[in-house]
């Protein structure tokens, strides 16, 4: 593969591709009804927006040879990506509140404790791939491959409000496997240009891993248990 043909050279193609998509998802569910979701929830909005443009820029920076304010703007990633963990981590805390609340809707009772375990895992993939990013900065290949990455949890999130079966176990099992040809497209990229490098393969795992753990997980008392706990840390 010749390297002017990389999507890491210009990530920001699929990236700007991901961010109308995403708007589209959140549209009717979200977006139309601000006022039905707490503060929390905006919040993660608004920094995971935020996060997906300073990708889209940052990307458009190197590919235009501008290192230098691609490393000035890339010292934003230090307050913004403690924001956008914040905010996940923020709206799993009203999922547990939700869920120990005195209604709860018949479809939160078969599905909140697995959602909310999609969404811890997200969590802590994002912090690792972008901790793992800051580190490994001084090697180009593996930076861009690890930040363009962070964006995998998403993935979920958006395919699962796009499709419309009957059945939300459907709809989980087509959204993780759609996500999951992505990556695996992404890997043998890789493969086709000479190496696999490590970013996509966990990727892939953490997909799997949310994908099989989906159904067992919600049913596990130590989860429940651990997740209910959650939910009291800020009750005074």
């Amino acid at each position: 593969m010749k390297p002017s043909k990389s999507i890491y050279r210009r990530p920001h193609w699929p990236l700007i591709l991901l961010l109308p998509v995403t708007l589209m998802a959140f549209w009717p569910g979200y977006l139309m009804r601000l006022d039905d979701s707490p503060w929390q929830v905006h919040f993660h909005g608004v920094t995971g927006l935020a996060w997906i443009l300073l990708l889209i820029a940052q990307s458009m920076l190197a590919s235009r040879r501008r290192f230098d304010l691609h490393r000035r703007l890339g010292k934003v990633t230090y307050v913004m990506a403690p924001l956008v963990l914040l905010g996940g981590f923020m709206v799993l805390y009203t999922m547990a509140a939700r869920m120990n609340g005195e209604s709860l809707s018949p479809f939160f009772q078969t599905f909140g404790y697995r959602l909310a375990f999609i969404d811890l895992v997200g969590n802590l993939h994002y912090a690792t791939v972008v901790t793992l990013a800051l580190v490994q900065k001084r090697d180009i290949a593996l930076h861009s491959r690890l930040m363009l990455s962070s964006v995998i949890p998403l993935l979920y999130a958006v395919f699962s409000r796009f499709y419309d079966f009957e059945s939300f176990w459907t709809v989980t099992d087509v959204s993780f496997l759609t996500a999951e040809i992505i990556v695996l497209v992404l890997i043998l990229r890789d493969h086709r240009a000479g190496g696999i490098r490590y970013p996509w393969v966990l990727a892939m795992a953490v997909l799997l891993f949310q994908h099989l753990m989906f159904r067992p997980i919600g049913d596990m008392v130590a989860w429940q248990a651990a997740f209910d706990a959650y939910s009291r840390l800020l009750t005074p």
